[in-house]
């Protein structure tokens, strides 16, 4: 999700068939924060919406996990900083009006990761092995996104 597992949208329209929003949250690359625009081809601010925008997740310092390490893929725990990762965000969303003034939005999207392996061993020795490579890539943020998000109206 855009605002990762729980967080905050703001959303302010700007011109017909525009709007601008900012959003902060927590998800599992740390705290997060980002903004963009939607584009609504049909009537703002309800049904379908293009959006673009841009993404950081600050990440997490002394984060633990059991990683294979090399030379012989032993599982061993290790000991990360996780840095901050930012995506460009490509979503459709679909904006169902419930009440007067909140809505519920179904998104389906693709992040682009801009950052290039944000993370570093801190465990003294330790050598990740391609797999764990391969997990912490797909662990930090980018990729498919699908989410559900409540929006207050004010």
């Amino acid at each position: 999700n855009d605002v990762g597992l729980i967080g905050a949208v703001v959303e302010i329209p700007v011109v017909n068939k525009f709007s601008v929003f900012g959003n902060i949250g927590v998800g599992g690359w740390g705290r997060k924060v980002g903004g963009g625009f939607y584009f609504y081809p049909q009537n703002m601010p309800y049904k379908s919406a293009l959006s673009i925008g841009y993404s950081a997740a600050f990440g997490l310092n002394n984060f633990e996990s059991t990683l294979a390490v090399e030379p012989d893929e032993t599982e061993q725990t290790i000991l990360l900083n996780l840095y901050t990762a930012g995506t460009v965000d490509l979503f459709y969303s679909y904006h169902v009006r419930t009440g007067r003034v909140g809505k519920f939005v179904f998104s389906a999207g693709y992040s682009v990761p801009v950052t290039n392996q944000p993370w570093e061993v801190r465990t003294d020795g330790a050598v990740l092995s391609p797999i764990s490579v391969a997990v912490l890539e797909m662990m930090q943020p980018g990729g498919l996104r699908l989410g559900i998000k409540y929006v207050f109206g004010i």
